[in-house]
């Protein structure tokens, strides 16, 4: 009988210790104990787990398990647990945490997450002769008859990180972490006090976001190269959110060349501008492209794209209780997906004070006249080319061109009609002149001071976020079919 086809927890312990060359990684995720009832915990028995594990509620285990015997195991009350070890040159590394600790399992198998990371007893089975993952499975102890997970419920949870494009996850993020505090503490010029202090460290071993940063921030101070690297090495998206990523860069790549026939410059912003600093490519979990530009330029690119037969540039509208904004999007035009955004600056040669009440003024008028064309208009609805009322706000927008475009050596401020949030003004210095760097490969400008600019918008942005959230929440079947057609172009 295959492995797939036990769907009890007895049955299944059965045939982990009848079967030579396969280890079974084994992760607890929330909780162990339940329902299990007296049989299943005996079987627990057989390979060894111990009676502490499912003597306590929410306790978290992880075991490495071949041939009739534990390899590797840990255990902890309100904590991760870690595990990890290398058999016959592949990596494996298992980590669990009780509902109280993270609420996670993770199965690692030459660096590929395998577990279902659903609640109760995760099980990887892997062949080391074949070279291959025999099964992927997680039965659910809380309920009284720990049974397999059935089949919709398990698809549901082991593509969940694919739906979303989380690939890159907490838990892969510590192992990285774990990966590069083994490296840089065989370096004659590390601190061995420093390691061996931080590895006594609770919080290494949580799956927290704010220990993993106090983490870095305390060894960079020892070795300053060790943040730098720590991203530049981090791990890429995967999957679904990595096509898309893929077919926004060939877009921009085609938008620079078309820029570039004009000699027109734009500079990566936001995001995207965080990404190329930190990673060197796109933020792992980002997915969406965000440049800048100053007004004038993206005239001269409005209009020489009109008639372009590969690529358009065009306005989209919105606005909230704050304000209105117009969007200014680049995509192909036999596509939806992907889609640039162009975040215009306005030039001044004034002081910084004038420029201000210019700013002020402006969006003042502006977010009047949308609420007059379109009252109910809200953020997330958009006014579109083709739709009733873009044309009316399209030559709103285009009635303060004569005002924003103005030559000036001063400052470049956020243009007034295209950000719905305060302005933020910039000494021209600031981004001019451009500078450039690696992006995924690919050299594009950045300002000249981004260091600034990031610190402006993100903080400290030399460490991880406190989430993980993308801007389409979902990348479906239309939009991954969409992308792998521009990459395959």
């Amino acid at each position: 009988m295959r492995l797939q086809d036990v769907c009890k927890l007895p049955e299944y312990i059965d045939a982990i210790l009848d079967m030579p060359h396969v280890v079974f990684c084994i992760s607890v995720k929330d909780t162990l104990i339940g329902s299990m009832g007296e049989t299943n915990l005996s079987y627990l028995s057989k390979i060894d787990v111990p009676p502490i594990i499912y003597n306590k509620y929410r306790q978290a285990y992880a075991m490495i398990y071949a041939d009739g015997n534990i390899i590797s195991h840990d255990y902890a009350n309100k904590k991760i647990c870690y595990c990890s070890r290398i058999i016959h040159g592949k990596k494996y590394v298992v980590a669990s945490a009780g509902y109280d600790g993270g609420n996670i399992s993770s199965i690692m198998i030459g660096g590929v997450e395998y577990s279902v990371n659903h609640r109760g007893l995760n099980i990887v089975a892997y062949d080391i002769v074949a070279s291959r993952v025999l099964d992927s499975v997680c039965f659910d102890t809380f309920e009284g008859t720990c049974l397999r997970i059935p089949l919709n419920r398990l698809n549901e949870s082991a593509s969940c990180f694919d739906d979303y494009g989380l690939l890159i996850s907490i838990k892969n993020m510590q192992h990285q972490l774990y990966d590069y505090l083994e490296s840089f503490s065989q370096r004659e010029d590390f601190n061995q006090n420093i390691i061996q202090k931080m590895q006594q460290m609770d919080e290494l071993l949580s799956f927290n976001t704010k220990c993993i940063n106090a983490t870095i921030s305390a060894f960079s101070e020892v070795l300053p190269q060790f943040k730098e690297a720590f991203f530049k090495n981090f791990p890429p998206a995967e999957g679904n959110l990595r096509v898309l990523q893929k077919a926004e860069l060939a877009l921009l790549v085609a938008f620079k060349e078309k820029c570039d026939e004009k000699k027109v410059s734009f500079w990566l912003e936001a995001g995207t501008l965080l990404g190329a600093i930190r990673h060197g490519g796109f933020i792992p979990w980002d997915d969406d492209i965000d440049i800048g530009m100053e007004y004038n330029e993206y005239l001269i690119m409005k209009n020489a794209l009109e008639d372009d037969p590969i690529i358009e540039m065009f306005d989209c509208f919105t606005a909230d209780e704050i304000g209105a904004a117009k969007f200014v999007k680049v995509k192909y035009r036999a596509a939806q997906y992907p889609v640039i955004d162009v975040f215009l600056y306005c030039s001044s040669n004034q002081s910084y004070e004038d420029t201000a009440i210019k700013y002020r003024k402006i969006k003042e008028q502006f977010d009047r006249g949308v609420k007059q064309i379109v009252p109910e208009l809200s953020y997330n609805q958009w006014v579109i080319p083709g739709d009733a009322d873009y044309r009316n706000l399209s030559d709103l927008s285009d009635s303060f061109t004569k005002e924003l475009s103005v030559h000036g050596k001063e400052y470049l401020y956020w243009c007034p009609t295209s950000f719905i949030t305060n302005n933020r003004i910039y000494d021209y210095e600031d981004i001019n002149p451009l500078k450039s760097i690696t992006f995924e490969g690919i050299s594009f400008n950045v300002p000249a001071n981004y260091e600034k600019m990031l610190k402006l918008v993100y903080g400290e942005y030399m460490k991880l976020p406190n989430d993980y959230l993308l801007h389409h929440l979902i990348i479906d079947d239309m939009v991954v079919s969409e992308c792998s057609k521009v990459i395959k172009r």
